[in-house]
């Protein structure tokens, strides 16, 4: 964990990103991104990850149509990787370590909690229908809801608009540097638990480093100071 300088602040709302946060999608992406790449002809790398992690579908096929000379439409790319990832989230999707833990103890607080992810909002739900964790989440804001995905601040804006909130009074947890940023540029506090594939890239960004969800309850989150800037 690191943690900087605090000012004092008052949390009144918990968002959650959902892949590789809630659930270990973001390692089923990856393998998503060799299999769709090897069926181009081409060898996936992890340059890739920077650029697509985060980003809203239409985003991250209009990366990969350019960077490999595509033909295929945005919508055929974005058609084929989410019937590789449907597939693989229905043979291995797993809940991250201490998230249930963490929801509970949230739950038990009262705090509003809400969902802001750049998946579409079929895949959402068939990851809070899997895990029966809808009503936890009264707020869902999807990459469809919005004109620009991570790191641009659109979902965590519309986010903090929906739970009638300050952007400043909202903690977001993320995993990735372009969900943090978003998260930092809406100007919420970020608290970063990165991902497998972004473990030792730079989180300064954000206000504080966990190395898993096993680390943060609700007591540690609500007290949590901001980031003095």
């Amino acid at each position: 964990m690191k943690w900087k300088e605090r000012t004092s602040t008052m949390i009144e709302a918990i968002i959650f990103d959902m892949d590789g946060l809630m659930v270990n999608s973001e390692e089923l992406w990856e393998e998503t991104e060799r299999l769709y790449f090897e069926s181009k002809g081409h060898t996936y790398s992890s340059e890739f990850d920077g650029l697509l992690m985060g980003r809203k579908k239409e985003e991250s096929a209009a990366v990969i149509k350019e960077r490999l000379g595509l033909e295929d439409s945005i919508q055929a790319i974005i058609a084929e990787r989410y019937d590789i990832i449907r597939k693989l989230c229905h043979e291995r999707l797993e809940l991250m370590p201490g998230f249930s833990a963490l929801l509970e103890s949230i739950v038990e607080r009262q705090v509003p909690i809400a969902l802001a992810s750049s998946s579409p909002m079929d895949q959402i739900h068939f990851v809070l229908n899997r895990f029966d964790l809808h009503r936890y989440f009264p707020i869902i804001v999807s990459g469809d809801m919005v004109s620009r995905g991570k790191p641009a601040p659109d979902i965590y804006l519309m986010t903090a608009e929906l739970l009638a909130k300050e952007p400043s009074v909202c903690l977001a947890l993320e995993d990735t540097i372009n969900g943090a940023r978003a998260a930092k540029a809406a100007g919420m506090i970020c608290l970063a638990v990165p991902d497998m594939r972004q473990r030792g890239l730079d989180f300064s960004m954000a206000d504080a480093e966990f190395a898993s969800l096993t680390e943060l309850d609700a007591d540690t989150i609500l007290s949590f100071q901001p980031t003095a800037r």
